[in-house]
C-alpha cells in the first residue's frame, strides 16, 4: 500500500513528489590546486562481503532476506553538498537550480537537492575526471551494504545507531520549529565513518524498482533492467523514524526533483 500511496501522489503532483577507506589527497587530481576536499567529496573505502539484505515480512517490497555479494568500492563521506554541485556546474556551464521561493537560500554545506537522477549521473561522470576510476550513483545493495556498516555492521535499524536521534535529521528532531535540511556531518556517522544515511533527504539508488526481491541476483545485483520508478533510500527530514530504517525503500521518478532529494557517489578503483 505504500508504494500504490506514492505512485498516486507522484501522478498528481509530478514536480514535487516525495520521494525524497577515505581516498588519500593524492588521489585526487588537483589541476593547480584550484580543488580542495570542500570542493571534492571525500569518498569513505568499503569493502566488499556478504551480507543480509532485506526483512523477512512477505507483505513488504524488501522481502526475501537474502545473502547478498558485493566487491570492493568507495562512497562519498557525506551527501554530495551544495557547495560540491556549484563546482560541478560552473565547470561545465549548466545553470544552478534554483531555490524555490518559499525555501531558504542554498547553503554550501547541505546537501544538494531539486536535481533528476540524470542531474545525479551528469555529476558522478565530470567527478570521474577529478578523481579517477569509475563514478556511478549506488546499487541499491551497495546503498544498504554500505548504511548497515559493511563488514563492520553491528546490525542497528538506523545506519550507525538504534537510536535514531543520535545519527539522523527526521521529522520531530529539527533544532528549529520546521522541518530544514541540516548541513552535512552533524550527526554521529555510521561503524564506517559515513554520514546521514539515515534522514536529511532521500539518496538517489541506480536500481530500477522491483516490488520485492525473489527474482534478484546474489552477487552484485543491479537490480531490474527497466522500469519506470527508481530507488530511493534512507529517508529524510519530513519522514518518520520507521521510514529511516536501513532496509526501508521508497521510490522516486527519475524525471522529476524533489526538495528532500538528494544523492551521493560510489567510486571504482
Amino acid at each position: 500500500m505504500k508504494k500504490f500511496k506514492i505512485s498516486l501522489l507522484m501522478l498528481a503532483f509530478p514536480m514535487f513528489h516525495i520521494i525524497t577507506s577515505s581516498f588519500k589527497l593524492h588521489d585526487i587530481n588537483l589541476e593547480d590546486n584550484l580543488y580542495n576536499v570542500d570542493k571534492i567529496p571525500e569518498m569513505i573505502y568499503v569493502e566488499g562481503g556478504v551480507f543480509k539484505m532485506g526483512i523477512e515480512s512477505k507483505s513488504s517490497d524488501n522481502f526475501p532476506v537474502r545473502n547478498i555479494k558485493l566487491n570492493s568500492f568507495s562512497i562519498s563521506k557525506y551527501e554530495i553538498t551544495v557547495k560540491q554541485f556549484r563546482v560541478f556546474c560552473q565547470e561545465t556551464n549548466r545553470d544552478f537550480p534554483k531555490a524555490r521561493a518559499w525555501d531558504h537560500i542554498w547553503e554550501d554545506e547541505k546537501p544538494m537537492v531539486y536535481i533528476t537522477y540524470d542531474d545525479a549521473l551528469s555529476y558522478c561522470k565530470w567527478l570521474e575526471k577529478k578523481i579517477g576510476g569509475i563514478c556511478r550513483l549506488p546499487t541499491e545493495a551497495e546503498w544498504e551494504y554500505a548504511a548497515k556498516g559493511g563488514n563492520k555492521s553491528k546490525n542497528y535499524k538506523y545506519s550507525g545507531s538504534d537510536d535514531i536521534n543520535k545519527v539522523a535529521w527526521i521529522s520531530g528532531n529539527m533544532p528549529g520549529l520546521y522541518n530544514e535540511l541540516q548541513p552535512v556531518g552533524k550527526k554521529e556517522p555510521n561503524e564506517l565513518g559515513i554520514y546521514d544515511m539515515s534522514g536529511n533527504v532521500f539518496e538517489w539508488c541506480s536500481d530500477w524498482y522491483y516490488c520485492n526481491y525473489l527474482d534478484s541476483q546474489i552477487d552484485n545485483p543491479k537490480g531490474p533492467s527497466s522500469g519506470f520508478w527508481r530507488v530511493i533510500r534512507g529517508g529524510s527530514i519530513e519522514q518518520k523514524a520507521k521510514d529511516c530504517l536501513i532496509t526501508d525503500r521508497q521510490i522516486a521518478n527519475p524525471k522529476n526533483i524533489d526538495s528532500v532529494l538528494g544523492f551521493r557517489v560510489v567510486q571504482l578503483k
